[in-house]
């Protein structure tokens, strides 16, 4: 629930820093579809939290819908919420990318994951990485697949079209970092190609 709550308090301080629209909520749309997405780190586990703030609001917790939860107020400092009945009130302050959520008869300090990767940073060689924010439809390939120049390795679907990942050069895979139902953000690395391997059977 703290990762609700800092997610919320990070939209509403979006909107109340917006030079536009400020009363619009983040990410609207006439006709909602996709979630926004944003992701914590806590103790060494990564939580993503998705949320839309439109007339009916829904939000999921790693891809699962969260039952019996309401939103009653969501502001930069405060986030109210109903769980099961019972109205919760969190007070989140933002600090950079540490979040602190103080609820009741619990305190936790959360990191934000930023939203958008930097493609260069902290990937190994032969990454590839999705072109833009979607859902992963097809997974081609496997660790140790031996692929060609060319070869498709995965399927990432983003505003009803496809767009297919395909490695630059011919190798084995040594990492697939996602699988089909995952969402993927800009930058995110789905696969590893090993191009020292390029001369293993095709």
């Amino acid at each position: 629930m703290a990762a609700v709550a800092a997610a919320l308090a990070e939209q509403a301080r979006d909107r109340d820093t917006a030079p536009v629209l400020a009363p619009v909520p983040s990410g609207f749309r006439n006709n909602p579809s996709q979630l926004q997405v944003r992701r914590y780190e806590h103790a060494g586990r990564v939580v993503e939290v998705g949320y839309g703030m439109h007339r009916d609001p829904r939000i999921e917790v790693d891809g699962r819908p969260v039952s019996g939860l309401a939103v009653d107020g969501a502001g930069s400092d405060v986030v109210e919420l109903v769980d099961e009945g019972v109205l919760r009130r969190m007070r989140v302050h933002l600090v950079g990318t540490e979040i602190f959520v103080d609820g009741p008869g619990r305190s936790l300090v959360l990191r934000a994951v930023p939203r958008f990767a930097e493609p260069e940073l902290h990937q190994a060689a032969g990454s590839l990485v999705a072109p833009m924010p979607g859902k992963v439809v097809r997974v081609e390939v496997k660790a140790g697949t031996a692929v060609r120049a060319g070869q498709v390795l995965a399927v990432i679907e983003a505003m009803k079209m496809e767009h297919k990942i395909v490695s630059a050069e011919a190798g084995v895979v040594s990492e697939v970092r996602v699988a089909v139902g995952d969402t993927v953000d800009v930058g995110q690395v789905v696969a590893v190609v090993d191009t020292a391997g390029a001369g293993a059977e095709q």
